[in-house]
């Protein structure tokens, strides 16, 4: 899908910054989101502890098997809800992001493979999903700075976030690489400079988040 008018927004990754019993929120018991927004991005591959508390004195590992995570907004979510007297807290590292620059347009795609999986004997055609990606370009650019250059040059991992000017949340979040960078003009026209990514996952699998 394309948009116009709409502001991209770059975020280059810097080094993981250790954080330590930050408290979590929630609304369902079941969902926890960590609470200081200045480090909703986990890092990408840290190791991320997890512990829960029913008088806030008493702390006990929760068991990894119990929950997901999505470090792209820093939270984890168990796979039943908690008993509504239960408190959270995260240990592990986050991500400091600075923005790399913005966009006033931009493209992606998000692909999804259908593989066939035959099956003797079934008049039906299976199918099973394959691997996902994600892909685009971000042209029109303003407000950059060397940090683009850096995490092109040095292959590094950056979060990309679509969200319109007035948006308090981005549309997607996206584990990402800058795959090319182009500067082009026209004799009459202005110049134009734009990047292209592709994406990549994080320890957990997770390649992208809505919201």
């Amino acid at each position: 899908m394309a948009f116009s008018g709409y502001q991209a927004q770059l975020l280059a990754a810097g080094s993981p910054v250790s954080f330590s019993e930050e408290a979590g929120s929630t609304s369902d018991y079941q969902k926890f989101v960590i609470t200081d927004d200045q480090k909703s991005i986990f890092d990408h591959q840290a190791e991320l502890t997890v512990e829960e508390s029913k008088d806030g004195s008493s702390w006990t590992l929760s068991d990894s098997a119990s929950y997901t995570v999505n470090r792209l907004e820093g939270s984890v979510t168990f796979l039943k809800p908690r008993e509504t007297n239960i408190s959270i807290r995260f240990s592990g590292s986050y991500l400091p992001l600075s923005k790399a620059g913005q966009s006033y347009e931009y493209t992606y795609t998000i692909e999804v493979e259908n593989q066939e999986v035959p099956e003797f004997g079934t008049a039906y055609q299976k199918r099973a999903k394959g691997l996902t990606s994600v892909s685009g370009e971000i042209a029109n650019w303003y407000n950059t700075n060397s940090l683009l250059g850096t995490a092109l040059q040095e292959n590094k991992i950056v979060v990309i976030q679509f969200r319109s000017i007035d948006a308090a949340v981005p549309d997607l979040s996206v584990w990402a690489t800058i795959s090319a960078s182009e500067v082009a003009s026209t004799a009459d026209g202005i110049v134009e400079e734009s990047i292209e990514f592709e994406s990549t996952t994080d320890s957990d699998g997770r390649m992208f988040n809505f919201g």
